[in-house]
Parts: C-alpha cells; sequence; structure tokens
C-alpha cells in the first residue's frame, strides 16, 4: 500500500507541481539533488587551482543554440569565480564543427593553460593530440556520442553517460549547468537558458531534462531574464513558443556565419547593458526573417528538383545556403513524410543534411557510401560531406539503397474527438501534462468526417486554415499539390494537435494538422 501511495504521490507532482515552489525561482533549481560523480568533484577541484594560480581558461564552443548557451553558463560562471576566461566558437561555413588543432595552437599562442569544450569536443582527436604536444590541459564537456573503447584524450571527460541516471540524457548546456549546480554555483538565468538549450536540442523530456524545462518555463513566466525575454513577444511562454520563437532567432546567427559572427550572441548573454542588447536583439531578430526568406526560397527551388516517386528524396544545388539547407530537409521531410537530403554543391565539397520521419535511421542509411569526407549526426538528422566528384555516384547510392532499405513508421496513438470537443477550456487542461517534447509528445487527436464551414489559403496556397463547425479552426501548413487540388467532401480524417491561438487579445482554440486522410 505504501508503494502504491508513493507512486500516486510521484503521479500527483508530475501533474501539479507545488504552486509555492514556482514563486522562488533558487528552489526551482533544488528539486533533485546536485550530481555527487566523481567528475564533477574532479572539475571543481581543477577550477580551485585554477583561481589560485591566476591562471587563463579559454572556453571552445559550438554555433547551435546548446553550443551558445553552454558557452555562455561556462564563461559567465568562471568569471564569476573570479577567472580570467576567453571563449571562441568557430565560423560554421569556414571552419565547421567542433575543436580544431588551430583553436588549440591560438589558444596556447595567447597564454591560455587550460581549455574547456562545451557541447563538443568528444570527436576531437586531431586537436587533443595537437595539445598535449604542445603542453595544453584540455578538459571535455560534451554529451555527443563517444567510442567507449577509445574516449578522448584529456585531463578530464564530463559526460552524461558518466553521471547518475537522471542526468544521462542532458544536453551540453544541461551539462554545464549541472556541473556548476554540484558546484553550489546557480544563478536564475542558468536555469532558463539550460531550459531553453533543452529544448532547442529536442532531448528526452525524461528525468533531470523534465525538471530543468519545467522549473526553466515556470521562472521565465514568473520572471523572464531579460536577454531571453528580448528574443520574445510573448509574455507567457511554453516550451513550444521556445521551440518556435527563441530557439531559431539564437540558431540563425551560426547558420549565417556569413553575414554574422556567432562569437557575439555570447557576448550578448553576458552583457547587461539593456541598452546594447536591445539593439542586438533587434538586429537578430532581422537577421531572423531573412533567415526565413532565404529558408523559403531554398525549399521551394530543392521541391521543384525533388522525384517524388522515389523513397529517398533528394535535391542538390550550387545556389543553396549551408547553413540552411537542414531546415530546408526538415520542412520537406515532414511535408512529404519521406526521408530528405539537400546538398549545396561545391568546387570544395559538398555539404548535405538528411532528415527523416520517426521510425527511419539517417546515420544507419549513408553508412554504407564509403566516400564520405565527414558524417554525422543521429536517427533523425545527419549531416555529411562528400567531394564535388563523388556527388553523382552518391545520388546514385540513395536511389539504389533507397528502394533496398525497409523501414516503418510508428503508427500514432490517436484520441478521436470531436468540433464540440475543441474548446479552448479542454486545450487548456492538457496544460497539465507539459512540457512535451521528445519521448514524451503532445497528445494527437483524429477529427473524423469534419464538419467544414469555410476554407482560406494562405501564402498563395501554401498553407490553409479550415473552419470547423463550432468556430474552432485547423491549420495545414505546407500543403502538397494533393491537399492543394482535393476537395473538402473528400477529406476523410484530420489529424494533429490541439492548441489556443491569440490574436489581438482574441483566443481561438484549434487545430494544426499533422496529416488530412482522403477517401
Amino acid at each position: 500500500m505504501k508503494e502504491i501511495t508513493a507512486f500516486a504521490q510521484k503521479v500527483l507532482n508530475f501533474l501539479e507541481p507545488d504552486p509555492t515552489e514556482q514563486k522562488n525561482i533558487l528552489a526551482l533549481a533544488d528539486e533533485s539533488a546536485p550530481s555527487q560523480a566523481d567528475e564533477m568533484k574532479k572539475f571543481k577541484c581543477r577550477i580551485i587551482q585554477a583561481r589560485q594560480k591566476n591562471e587563463k581558461v579559454m572556453v571552445a564552443g559550438d554555433y547551435d543554440c546548446d553550443g551558445v548557451i553552454s558557452t555562455s553558463i561556462m564563461v559567465d560562471a568562471l568569471r564569476t569565480l573570479g577567472i580570467e576566461t576567453g571563449f571562441y566558437i568557430p565560423d560554421r561555413l569556414h571552419e565547421g564543427y567542433g575543436l580544431r588543432p588551430k583553436i588549440v595552437e591560438l589558444a596556447a599562442a595567447k597564454g591560455y593553460s587550460l581549455l574547456i569544450t562545451v557541447d563538443n569536443g568528444v570527436a576531437a582527436n586531431e586537436a587533443l593530440k595537437k595539445a598535449k604536444e604542445i603542453g595544453l590541459e584540455v578538459i571535455v564537456t560534451d554529451h555527443h556520442q563517444f567510442d567507449e573503447e577509445n574516449p578522448p584524450e584529456c585531463s578530464l571527460f564530463i559526460h552524461p553517460c558518466k553521471l547518475e541516471e537522471p542526468y544521462q540524457k542532458l544536453c551540453g548546456a544541461g551539462l554545464v549547468y549541472e556541473i556548476f549546480r554540484s558546484y553550489g554555483l546557480v544563478k536564475p538565468e542558468y536555469l532558463q537558458w539550460a531550459a531553453t538549450a533543452t529544448i532547442a536540442d529536442c532531448m528526452p523530456v525524461r528525468d533531470e531534462n523534465r525538471t530543468i524545462i519545467r522549473h526553466g518555463l515556470a521562472a521565465m513566466n514568473d520572471n523572464c531574464e531579460l536577454h531571453l525575454a528580448l528574443l520574445t513577444k510573448k509574455s507567457h511562454m511554453n516550451e513550444t513558443d521556445i521551440a518556435f520563437q527563441i530557439v531559431p532567432r539564437i540558431n540563425c546567427i551560426g547558420r549565417l556565419s556569413n553575414m554574422a559572427n556567432v562569437n557575439t550572441f555570447v557576448r550578448y548573454f553576458l552583457n547587461p547593458d539593456r541598452r546594447q542588447i536591445s539593439s542586438y536583439a533587434f538586429k537578430v531578430d532581422e537577421l531572423n526573417s531573412r533567415r526565413k526568406q532565404m529558408s523559403s526560397q531554398i525549399t521551394e527551388l530543392a521541391r521543384g528538383k525533388l522525384r517524388l516517386s522515389r523513397p529517398v528524396l533528394m535535391a542538390s544545388d550550387p545556389s543553396f545556403h549551408e547553413g540552411i539547407i537542414g531546415t530546408a530537409a526538415g520542412a520537406l521531410c515532414e511535408q512529404y513524410r519521406k526521408p530528405v537530403i539537400i546538398v549545396s554543391e561545391s568546387a570544395n565539397g559538398c555539404k548535405g543534411s538528411m532528415r527523416a520521419p520517426e521510425g527511419f535511421d539517417c546515420v544507419n542509411f549513408l553508412k554504407p557510401f564509403e566516400k564520405f569526407e565527414a558524417l554525422g549526426g543521429h536517427k533523425g538528422a545527419a549531416g555529411f560531406t562528400v567531394a564535388k566528384e563523388n556527388l553523382e555516384e552518391f545520388d546514385k547510392f540513395v536511389f539504389r539503397h533507397g528502394r533496398e532499405i525497409e523501414w516503418n513508421r510508428p503508427e500514432a496513438n490517436l484520441i478521436p474527438i470531436t468540433e464540440e470537443e475543441i474548446t479552448i477550456e479542454n486545450i487548456q487542461s492538457l496544460d497539465a501534462l507539459r512540457p512535451f517534447g521528445k519521448t514524451f509528445e503532445a497528445p494527437k487527436f483524429v477529427l473524423k468526417n469534419p464538419r467544414i464551414t469555410s476554407v482560406f489559403d494562405l501564402s498563395n496556397g501554401k498553407h490553409r486554415k479550415f473552419t470547423l463547425a463550432g468556430g474552432a479552426t485547423a491549420l495545414h501548413f505546407n500543403q502538397t499539390s494533393q491537399d492543394m487540388q482535393a476537395s473538402v467532401l473528400s477529406i476523410k480524417e484530420i489529424h494533429g494537435t490541439l492548441e489556443i491561438s491569440e490574436y489581438q487579445n482574441r483566443k481561438t482554440p484549434g487545430m494544426i494538422i499533422d496529416e488530412i486522410v482522403y477517401f
């Protein structure tokens, strides 16, 4: 009976966290005990030593949202501890991902005696070898997969898999946040930043990740720290708002490295001057608008090059911007529900990005091709580099291997719903289950034989809005040509998630359509 009662209490805590707890932002960070792993203790000892000896520390980060935030937390925390700290994030287009020997040599030449990687480092074999040669000590903090038989050669390696079970799915920024929580250094903004990065990296919404996201969102909605607040127009946010408003703005600087320097985003997070960071946030918003425009253009051009009969779709072109091909591949994958590869052609090497629906493994699909110059990623997304002269052979491989490979998309668990049940009250009741995300997805619903009272096309037919009986709406983004030509009377089912849209202070219940099934 005690076990059942304890389980019931866990369920209640999961659905309805103590409201008094949400009023104390610092208390939010203390729901779970900090990690007591040996790596955390060793890090603390090494940082104390660096402070005592007045050492200079270099932080080497990554250009995506997780990398920028990881760098920001690490640099701010070390400076708070009185350590002279510099940082560097490589240029995506000209330098590529990860720690390079050149960065190591530059750090040593500038007098740094300790280099700490964040959100990268597990695969930086050449750079770590160079650091050892020249006597620069390196601490690697990373969450990406690594060869357990050959872990990175460094003085200290901190990885989620080396921590206690609740911490084993942390992203890069989540790991840095937990390092300093174990150290005893907790600032309110670190929690909010770590929550944003965890959402950005689509980490499993379980264990400590769930704690970080839930408490980070509560803190934002109680008193959002200034740097994040300037990147959104919403006063109350959930994980979806973070993913679609704040994360793309942070990512766009790294993607468009020919237009901006991603290191300035770290300076943004470290800058307390409201006037200066407000000006920067405005420029970021402008660049993000440019990114969306470019992404739309590349998506449309790529769509015209796709051979839709193929099981794995592919398009390549010299005009495709390397930093945008991932978002284009993602949009087309979502639209056609097939794996999509988009390649930016260049005489110096072709960069490709692959996105795939759930159930398909991108890396396993690509691995058999033997002429990649670089390949990385995970099941749902992968990136690679291939020489220009091998691109045609790669295209043939994609066609041939695509016909051979078998994969099944997991069957969705759909909850039947009627038009009358799509109400603001019912949708708000789902908030008790938030935050949603990977491994804890938002409930998906099926509306059978929908009663549609009106149809309105948006963006020249790219998107479509249906008005349902009762006044709720259903939005279908990125329609296919079949969707555009189909009659409303031919719609058998609508599958999707529920949301409340707000315009001019008026709230409307609705559905975001994942799929339309026709008779």
